[in-house]
């Protein structure tokens, strides 16, 4: 090796164990809420997208087929993590059959995308709000029995309790921030990135009341509790490099996601045009985005809009 790119080789190490020790470090809470504020997101287009099965009897089933648009203003209350153009969608096929007429078994399987931006102060040392690109796509499969404690043909009320498993693909990257560092002397450009699979298994509970009007018109508020039990991982990595050519640093950090359990409220309105074919509309995101206290203390401040249209067939 001559001397020159012995040299060479020296300034560079050099220069990256400058970079390694100055380098700025990504706050993982703020990660931790971004993640947080993308499952609220996900759960409540799985909630909006549910269908209750009520005022059953016995060997009555229902056949559900669900779309579901979702826009988002904000993922996180406190750290405030503002939305920029993020929007989802979600299809859903849901079924339910009643073995008595008071006690059904359920399935859902929803399979959802949620793309677009969120503004957060991503690095430790930076008060300047980063901008994060967000795409996140999952599958929700959940499987449960429902009990109906007051049950005829006006009203309905329905307690259920299952478990689910949800596996996501989840993608997020910073723009590319430009700081100064001192002992180089040189602008250093760095990137955050998570590209990881997480999987998420837990119990879900809930309840619903329908109140129905000339056999036609149900409205139905509900509420379901999705209890993650296991803790997930994430790796963050930020990579590193100098304006001028040379320099090239990656470093990682695995983020422990900690719990994403969440309660969403949910409420729909079905009109049922036979015996067997009946439409439905989900607006319960207005709910639990709008109503001030719910939406600060249980729902994180995320604050999301879904429209979702159900068809059912009955029998």
């Amino acid at each position: 090796m001559s001397i020159t790119r012995l040299i060479t080789l020296l300034i560079l190490i050099f220069f990256s164990l400058n970079v390694s020790a100055q380098s700025l470090s990504i706050d993982e809470k703020v990660v931790k809420y971004q993640i947080r504020g993308i499952y609220n997101v996900n759960s409540s287009m799985f909630v909006d997208s549910y269908t209750p099965f009520t005022n059953y009897d016995h060997d009555d089933y229902v056949v559900s087929g669900t779309l579901n648009g979702c826009w988002v203003d904000a993922y996180y209350g406190e750290p405030y993590l503002n939305s920029h153009e993020s929007s989802g969608f979600s299809a859903a096929v849901d079924g339910s059959y009643a073995i008595t007429n008071d006690i059904a078994i359920k399935g859902t399987m929803n399979a959802s995308n949620l793309s677009g931006n969120v503004a957060s102060a991503l690095f430790s040392t930076v008060n300047n709000d980063i901008i994060n690109k967000i795409n996140f796509t999952n599958l929700t499969v959940f499987s449960g029995f429902g009990i109906d404690y007051f049950n005829n043909a006006y009203f309905s009320f329905p307690v259920f309790l299952g478990v689910y498993a949800q596996y996501g693909l989840l993608k997020i990257k910073s723009e590319q921030y430009i700081y100064n560092d001192s002992d180089l002397g040189a602008n250093v450009n760095v990137v955050a990135e998570i590209d990881d699979n997480v999987f998420l298994y837990g119990t879900a509970a809930g309840a619903a009341l329908s109140v129905q009007f000339f056999r036609r018109l149900l409205i139905i508020p509900y509420y379901i509790y999705l209890y993650n039990i296991n803790d997930e991982t994430v790796v963050c990595a930020a990579k590193y490099t100098r304006s001028a050519p040379g320099l090239y640093l990656r470093k990682e950090q695995r983020v422990n996601l900690g719990s994403v359990s969440t309660g969403v409220i949910g409420l729909d309105v079905t009109f049922r045009f036979t015996k067997t074919i009946s439409s439905t509309l989900s607006v319960g995101s207005l709910v639990s985005s709008y109503l001030p206290y719910y939406n600060e203390v249980i729902f994180d401040g995320t604050r999301v809009v879904n429209l979702s249209l159900s068809v059912s067939y009955r029998k």
